[in-house]
């Protein structure tokens, strides 16, 4: 709601982005420190993830769905599959630990948020070894 209301107010994309990701962080630092004490809390921060994902994808004309928006999102996460490794011991110590987990959830959701627009921006997800667009619509 807050999203929508923020994002009437400004029309460059750029900016959209920057709202929509930074919007989407704080949910994800959020669900993670409340829900750090769950095992699956990593099934809430794909969804929140693979939502902002489908919305910027709609912001820059980009049509996605739910399965190519995960790809993209495994896609990004192995590279940094050593900062969640290690952040799944540290997330079940109380306090400290749910702050560190908060931090590396809102981290690596600005960090797929960002590569995403870069990927959304110049096309390089999207085209296959032959140089083809591949797997969605670019409209």
């Amino acid at each position: 709601m807050l999203l929508d209301f923020a994002t009437v107010f400004f029309k460059n994309k750029d900016t959209r982005a920057k709202i929509i990701i930074h919007a989407v962080t704080l949910e994800a630092s959020a669900v993670a420190f409340v829900g750090a004490t769950i095992p699956g809390d990593r099934v809430v921060l794909g969804a929140l993830q693979a939502a902002m994902i489908v919305r910027l994808g709609k912001l820059y004309n980009v049509r996605l769905d739910k399965s190519t928006a995960l790809s993209l999102i495994e896609s990004i996460l192995a590279t940094y599959a050593g900062p969640i490794i290690a952040d799944e011991g540290i997330k079940y110590i109380p306090g400290y630990g749910w702050a560190v987990h908060a931090g590396v959830a809102g981290t690596l959701t600005e960090m797929i948020g960002w590569t995403s627009v870069k990927m959304f921006k110049d096309g390089s997800w999207f085209k296959n070894s032959q140089g083809n667009i591949d797997k969605v619509t670019v409209t």
